[in-house]
């Protein structure tokens, strides 16, 4: 039996099966065919695709379609501080109220997103360097925050002014208190080279259990 098509432009990244159906790139009765793998309802990509973190956190924003953003440690990833846990699930962050249940491979966490915490990278909405240190900063267990932002300030991704900033801005918010003995640990000018990698890459960093509880 011959290879069935695969249309150039979805080889190389997840993608929306409507938007492909909608296209004329394939047909509903293709998609359920053996040459697509199914990622997330609706979320698709080419079986042969070896994925990367920049796809799944793309299948996340195309699965989101406008209702949140992809957060935390894998936005922190996606802007270029490699703070991510091997395996966990993709975290996005969704205003309380918003209609979502969350597929196997995402992890939902419910705070407040006003518009200037957002933007977009590589076309994946993801929380600004601002927010994601923020939030890292005030949710994660006190050593890997100040890991994971230590990282970020290395990086050049903001300085400690911005999140000193942040946390100015969201009087009352939960996790302020660790926000400041963060910015009282880290060393914007240290990666700490010896303990990033052997955290990331053991896969020892806890990935907290936000999942359909609103964090502010």
């Amino acid at each position: 039996m011959p290879r069935a098509r695969v249309p150039g432009g979805l080889r190389s990244a997840p993608f929306a099966g409507r938007d492909a159906v909608a296209a004329g790139l394939l047909t509903k009765r293709q998609l359920s065919g053996d040459t697509w793998r199914r990622l997330l309802p609706g979320i698709y990509a080419w079986r042969e695709l070896k994925l990367t973190h920049h796809d799944r956190c793309l299948a996340a924003g195309l699965f989101l379609d406008g209702r949140g953003a992809v957060s935390g440690r894998n936005a922190a990833t996606l802007l270029g501080a490699d703070v991510r846990v091997l395996g966990a699930p993709v975290e996005v962050t969704l205003p309380a109220g918003t209609r979502f249940r969350a597929p196997t491979g995402i992890s939902i966490v419910r705070s407040p997103l006003p518009g200037g915490d957002t933007g977009s990278w590589a076309g994946i909405p993801i929380t600004t360097a601002g927010r994601t240190a923020f939030d890292l900063a005030r949710r994660l267990p006190l050593t890997e925050a100040v890991v994971c932002v230590d990282a970020m300030l290395a990086a050049r991704l903001l300085e400690a002014e911005d999140l000193r900033e942040s946390a100015r801005r969201r009087p009352g918010w939960t996790g302020l208190p660790q926000v400041k003995k963060v910015l009282l640990l880290c060393d914007a000018g240290a990666e700490s080279p010896h303990v990033v990698p052997s955290i990331a890459g053991s896969g020892t960093m806890r990935q907290p259990d936000c999942g359909g509880r609103r964090v502010q």
